[in-house]
């Protein structure tokens, strides 16, 4: 029995390794994920596929996440797309600079699996309030548990998927 879809992901990052492990950890939360190694692939596959959701690492080489969540809000037809930001990046300013950005949510690593689809649930489909400060409901942090999300990886019958550089 094929199970519905939870929504089309975009992951932008340029960690390979990152990549390929949220990205199956993503499927196998029912989600059909695309991803994106740098800005510029991450900006074609936003025009191309449109997705539901964009999950963009901060920090990358050649640019980073902020600078493409600007040219997303910028874009009169993608201006309501959902972002979230991943960083390591925790301080008050930088969750006050994805904010000034555009980003519907800030996740700081470490965080789990089950907290990141949980935040993602509630980005794609409940309505968005803008809190009175905004920077409370805006972080989202937590342990990361690497060896819960292998054991699952390990005991699901998936292939990785091929990451494709352009």
């Amino acid at each position: 029995m094929m199970r519905r879809s939870r929504g089309q992901l975009l992951l932008v990052d340029d960690d390979l390794s990152v990549r390929r492990l949220l990205a199956e950890a993503l499927r196998l939360e029912g989600y059909d994920v695309d991803v994106a190694g740098d800005v510029d692939e991450g900006w074609q596959a936003i025009e191309r596929r449109r997705p539901d959701v964009v999950i963009l690492d901060v920090m990358m080489p050649g640019g980073d996440g902020l600078h493409l969540l600007r040219r997303v809000r910028g874009t009169a037809e993608l201006r309501d797309l959902t972002v979230v930001l991943l960083s390591a990046r925790a301080q008050p300013e930088d969750l006050r600079r994805g904010q000034q950005a555009g980003a519907d949510l800030y996740v700081t690593k470490p965080f789990t699996i089950e907290q990141l689809v949980w935040h993602l649930d509630e980005a794609m489909h409940a309505p968005v309030e803008r809190p009175v400060d905004p920077l409370e409901r805006f972080r989202h942090n937590g342990p990361l548990s690497m060896d819960a999300l292998m054991d699952r990886v390990a005991s699901t019958p998936a292939r990785l998927p091929m990451i494709v550089g352009r």
